[in-house]
């Protein structure tokens, strides 16, 4: 479970004083969940809010307007921003480095944009979104919007110094970046890049590119999170690089094979083989008996 920092002062604060019950309890939940990440900026639906606080749902989008400006809500894409989420904590090198990575899997430019001038305006905090940016971009062979600010300036990327406290930072290799970019989807983390792992990625990248292993990993988050598809088995890293990827290579496909309901066998429905499709993808019930397969070989 992340640490993070909390105002001990958060009760005394006049706009917390002034809220109605169900706005304090609100406000307090959107600093405190599992669900945000070191941005403050994180996506949720209103059935979670609801679900964990107890809350109607259909009342969230009213309370969450008696928080307004400490709270803002982007409602099409389910985004949430604490607007000092980050004011309130460390600040380190460290900690700003992960600020930035939970930003690259924000969709929304004009709420990431938001937050980076925010920040640098009213606190002076410089966020090295676009430094990572740049990292994951040479992978996903993706440009880096020109719209949004940038925060490292060329002569410290060329040097790779994030700001915050003046550290310099080696260049980090492919594979790290690609764990990086693993630990940032929200499907299974991993504290420390381990041998095997490397030995997985090196196994992978003889037959696939960086930019086809970075868009499989984010087709997978995509699969895995999506409540409209039955497909929920969390592989760790290395599990996923040596069973998943070739599955997930192609979102359409992925979609089109895992989602609920009548459509679920996918393109290749009346043909012959019907419980093997020829991307790899299993019906429900061969994906379950997979899965009891693979476990119970790994105890034995």
């Amino acid at each position: 479970m992340p640490e993070r920092g909390f105002d001990t002062g958060f009760w005394s604060d006049p706009f917390v004083q002034e809220l109605p019950q169900e706005g304090k309890t609100l406000f307090l939940y959107l600093w405190t969940n599992d669900h945000c990440n070191p941005a403050g900026l994180y996506g949720i639906s209103l059935k979670t809010i609801a679900f964990e606080t107890g809350l109607s749902q259909a009342d969230i989008p009213g309370i969450l307007e008696t928080l307004e400006p400490k709270v803002r809500c982007y409602p099409e894409e389910n985004l949430i921003w604490v607007k000092n989420f980050i004011k309130r904590q460390s600040k380190s090198s460290k900690f700003l480095a992960a600020v930035a990575k939970s930003l690259v899997l924000i969709h929304h430019n004009r709420a990431i944009q938001d937050l980076l001038e925010y920040n640098i305006s009213r606190y002076s905090i410089s966020i090295p979104y676009e430094y990572y940016m740049d990292k994951i971009s040479i992978l996903a062979g993706a440009s880096v919007s020109a719209s949004v600010s940038v925060s490292v300036s060329d002569s410290e990327e060329r040097r790779g110094i994030v700001k915050g406290e003046g550290v310099e930072e080696k260049d980090p290799s492919e594979t790290e970046v690609l764990f990086d970019l693993w630990n940032t989807l929200g499907v299974v983390k991993h504290r420390k890049l381990s041998g095997d792992m490397t030995r997985a990625f090196k196994a992978t990248s003889r037959d696939f590119t960086a930019a086809e292993i970075s868009q499989a990993m984010k087709n997978y988050a995509t699969i895995v999170n999506d409540e409209q598809c039955y497909f929920d088995y969390r592989w760790t890293l290395q599990d996923f690089l040596r069973r998943g990827l070739r599955k997930f290579l192609d979102l359409e496909v992925a979609l089109n094979n895992y989602r609920k309901g009548d459509n679920n066998a996918g393109p290749t429905r009346g043909k012959t083989d019907t419980h093997r499709r020829s991307d790899g993808g299993f019906t429900p019930e061969e994906y379950a008996a997979s899965e009891a397969a693979y476990k119970a070989r790994k105890h034995l």
